[in-house]
């Protein structure tokens, strides 16, 4: 969960403080305390939870203040104060550019809930888990975790689907982290999930597994084609691609493009370059808006 960046607390040592470490990501079902700002004297703390509309959510609950004898003195203003939430990650289209980071957190010690008058399970979230281990609720619980790049927690509960159903499609989430990652079914999510994480074989074993059963899948061939291009399997990855555009009908698309721009790029990096320019005049022909930059 460690996913954001990890900013030294030199500020909170200066002032005295060494037992708090601002170097997490937002976690699910953490309390977790906010870093401030160099003058201030009130920490703002909240709780971290998943709804399942928008995602992962930080439930600002107040501020308080370390006294001299260490203990957490609420501010009693913000005891009964209703409080705005704040989405955390945000859904971004991929032509967005990369996902906003979350500035680092340190993780609420549990020995000063009572002084916070906090559970450790706030009543008001328990409304959001009322659901039970299904296979949708893993996927969109993947979902989630993915668009927030918890890339190894979305492998969690893919991997549960996977076990029971590796050829689960299930529903169209309100999420895009990421170009055929956002594609739909356990399958392609998990192989590009590995993808990110840089263990191609698995994501190649786990494409093969998917072609085996579904040969007229196009996205699988155009995710595999990928993996092997991470190896620099040129000639296999130009197999993968040709055998994919095959099953392509005449019409123009952005997929059918990409299958003739992979196929240029691997014969480029082969040095093949009357293949590369053939190839490549073949992606242009292909695509719905050659001349466009995005």
């Amino acid at each position: 969960m460690l996913n954001c960046f990890v900013i030294t607390a030199s500020a909170q040592i200066a002032n005295g403080d060494t037992s708090l470490k601002f170097n997490r990501g937002y976690g699910e079902h953490d309390w977790v305390i906010l870093k401030k700002g160099d003058t201030s004297s009130d920490y703002t703390f909240g709780y971290v939870y998943i709804d399942s509309l928008d995602g992962l959510i930080f439930q600002k609950e107040g501020t308080f203040i370390i006294n001299k004898k260490s203990r957490y003195v609420r501010n009693p203003a913000t005891v009964k104060l209703t409080t705005d939430r704040v989405v955390l990650y945000p859904v971004r289209n991929f032509m967005q550019g990369s996902i906003r980071l979350c500035p680092p957190v340190a993780l609420l010690p549990v020995k000063h809930f009572r002084e916070l008058k906090i559970k450790s399970e706030p009543d008001w979230v328990k409304p959001y888990y009322n659901y039970t281990d299904t296979l949708a609720h893993n996927y969109k619980w993947a979902c989630i975790y993915g668009n927030a790049r918890y890339i190894e927690t979305a492998i969690e509960y893919l991997q549960k689907i996977y076990k029971v159903d590796p050829h689960y499609i299930g529903t169209k989430q309100k999420v895009d982290f990421g170009y055929y990652l956002g594609s739909q079914g356990v399958e392609l999510k998990l192989a590009w999930a590995y993808y990110y994480l840089q263990q191609y074989d698995k994501a190649i074993d786990i494409l093969n597994s998917a072609i085996a059963h579904d040969p007229h899948n196009a996205y699988f061939f155009i995710s595999l084609g990928f993996m092997y291009d991470q190896k620099e399997n040129w000639e296999t990855a130009i197999d993968t691609y040709k055998h994919g555009l095959q099953l392509m009908g005449k019409e123009k698309s952005e997929l059918k493009s990409n299958f003739a721009y992979g196929i240029s790029n691997d014969y480029h990096a082969l040095k093949n370059d009357d293949e590369r320019k053939s190839w490549h005049a073949k992606g242009d022909e292909y695509n719905l808006c050659p001349t466009c930059v995005y």
